[in-house]
């Protein structure tokens, strides 16, 4: 099984380009990442993922800036995405487009799953992650498809959008005043206990006409979009997902059976994936715990003991043994380190006692 996920050049070719209309260096941004300059701005080209990460290390260091995703979504159009574009474009209902999107969204951002349906007057569209990924990167991708489904759905409806409610797992951001830009969304951090968003727009949404509609060119559009995904085979590491399910969990992380449940696989099946990684559940929940408990307590947000509810103790005493015997400091030792330096991700300082 490969462990390299590629992922389409074209959005991060755009987000130089957004950034240098901010006068940003970009030769610098592009020189620090290691990528390319054929390689980020071939139309057609793909990055591995762990390239994609290191151009966004680069511009959040070049610009001190957390909201670069935001900024993305608001410049990328309907065109923007390849084949799948076409078929947005020709759908014959709203429903009917975001219905597209989730088919073929390994087309868009294949790190990514989207599920699409209609259920107790609530059209939903849910995004849980296909792959592994750091914190930032995963918070970042998170919220420019979120972002750029609101903007999207909204052109295709000629901007008659209803209120509506979008539920995050990752915490509220420090540039939470830019969704006031997103005005018919009703924002909710922190919400989700998996690793994920859903979106929840009223049903008849789903029925609205779009005025472009074109079956024909749908045909041909679900056509073409069919023969590519048929060559996106490439699989991320199993382990490195299952890593980032039980790190990115709020709450208690979810458990061996609901894990393998999610990759309708049984848990033996699971376990042998694992071994071939070199890996074991037992070792990754292990590893999970510890950086979310080290990036909990280094943001300060929470007390020692809302820490280890957060991380499914019972006990806070329970909890500070296992850190001290795996980190040689108590909960509050860690906390008087100092703060992350310049250039250090907290990923990074996650693997100084990990």
């Amino acid at each position: 099984m490969s462990t390299e996920r590629r992922v389409p050049a074209r959005y991060y070719a755009r987000l130089i380009e957004v950034l240098r209309d901010q006068d940003v260096d970009t030769d610098a941004v592009v020189a620090d990442s290691g990528i390319p300059a054929d390689e980020l701005f071939d139309v057609d080209g793909t990055l591995p993922l762990e390239r994609i990460e290191s151009l966004l290390a680069a511009a959040r260091t070049a610009t001190a800036r957390t909201d670069i995703a935001l900024a993305l979504a608001a410049a990328l159009k309907l065109t923007s995405h390849s084949a799948v574009s076409y078929g947005i474009l020709s759908s014959p209902t709203a429903g009917y487009a975001l219905g597209l999107v989730a088919r073929y969204f390994g087309l868009i951002l294949p790190m990514f799953r989207v599920r699409y349906g209609c259920r107790d007057e609530i059209m939903r569209l849910r995004l849980t992650p296909a792959a592994g990924m750091s914190h930032e990167s995963f918070a970042f991708h998170l919220e420019l498809i979120v972002a750029c489904v609101h903007w999207e759905l909204r052109d295709l409806i000629a901007g008659d959008m209803p209120p509506y409610d979008v539920y995050f797992s990752i915490d509220t951001p420090p540039h939470v005043a830019r969704y006031e830009a997103l005005r018919e969304m009703r924002i909710h951090f922190g919400t989700l206990d998996q690793p994920g968003a859903e979106m929840a727009w009223p049903r008849d949404l789903a029925s609205r006409p779009l005025a472009l509609s074109d079956p024909t060119a749908l045909r041909m559009a679900e056509n073409r979009c069919a023969e590519m995904i048929e060559r996106v085979r490439v699989r991320e590491g199993i382990a490195s997902w299952v890593g980032m399910m039980l790190r990115e969990a709020n709450g208690p992380p979810p458990g061996h059976c609901e894990l393998a449940a999610a990759l309708n696989i049984s848990s033996r099946t699971l376990d042998r994936y694992l071994r071939k990684e070199g890996a074991t559940f037992r070792e990754l929940s292990k590893q999970a715990t510890q950086q979310r408990a080290g990036r909990l307590l280094s943001e300060g947000r929470l007390s020692v003991t809302e820490v280890a509810m957060e991380l499914g103790y019972s006990d806070v005493a329970n909890f500070t043994r296992a850190f001290r015997r795996d980190t040689g400091l108590t909960p509050s030792e860690w906390r008087q380190q100092p703060p992350i330096g310049d250039g250090e991700s907290p990923d990074t300082a996650d693997a100084r006692w990990v």
